[in-house]
């Protein structure tokens, strides 16, 4: 009995794994932005279910961010606390490569981080009749810029900057 000559299934579907691992590694690592595009569009989707989340549990709830990351707050008996047990709103640290700035209507820069142990109020707040902060988030890789802006009815958006290239 002589044995047939090929790959097993086995083989294939590992050398196919490799090269499709291999192919995402070196696109993430060509990627013009480095992160930004990633960052920003994690960000605004988080923030529109942290608003939607305001509306539909009756409680304000909140993004407190500076330059390390950003964590989401609600606010319960007269206190800010963060949300834990909810993997929707777990924090989010940036990127090393990224910086991160946040204009708010008095075009304020992002704070340092309270030292205490006590929750700071956050810097972006979702109402539950659907009303928000407004701001105006900017992720910065070398040159290429995204802003995330949401204005006071909730409407968030990620635009390229004009100053950016891309």
């Amino acid at each position: 009995m002589t044995r047939a000559r090929g790959f097993t299934l086995i083989e294939v579907v590992m050398v196919t794994a490799i090269i499709g691992l291999t192919t995402a590694t070196v696109i993430w690592s060509l990627s013009p932005n480095g992160g930004a595009d990633e960052a920003a569009r994690r960000f605004a989707a988080r923030a529109a279910l942290a608003a939607q989340d305001s509306v539909i549990a009756g409680r304000p709830t909140g993004i407190d961010v500076d330059a390390e990351g950003y964590r989401f707050l609600r606010l319960r008996k007269g206190q800010w606390a963060e949300i834990r047990g909810d993997r929707h709103f777990e924090p989010s640290v940036w990127g090393p490569e990224l910086d991160v700035s946040v204009a708010m209507t008095a075009a304020t820069r992002i704070p340092a981080r309270k030292t205490d142990s006590s929750p700071r109020p956050p810097l972006i707040v979702f109402d539950p009749t659907g009303l928000a902060t407004p701001f105006r988030l900017a992720v910065t890789v070398r040159d290429h810029r995204l802003d995330v802006s949401g204005d006071e009815r909730g409407h968030i958006e990620v635009q390229k900057n004009a100053d950016a290239r891309f």
